[in-house]
């Protein structure tokens, strides 16, 4: 990664493990609809994360530098 200037990862996952299984939000293929919550912890998600809404996620979160090393629950805070 450093030879080729890479400083940063982001991954994403909809399955968890262990106790994480309460938590699990499916995917949905709908278009963008937002807005997203976001939130690092124990908190209990939402029930669904729209594709292109988590894209969008990700792509904030490299381009503004947050959640660096943290692992936050995302979904659509509507509907």
């Amino acid at each position: 990664m450093s030879e080729l200037d890479i400083r940063r990862i982001v991954l994403t996952s909809s399955q968890g493990a262990g106790g994480d299984w309460a938590r699990l939000n499916p995917l949905a293929d709908k278009p963008v609809s937002g807005p997203l919550a976001a939130e690092a912890g124990t908190v209990k998600p939402g029930p669904r994360v729209n594709r292109a809404d988590l894209a969008g996620f990700l792509l904030d979160a490299v381009e503004q530098g947050t959640w660096i090393r943290e692992a936050p629950l995302v979904w659509n805070a509507k509907g």
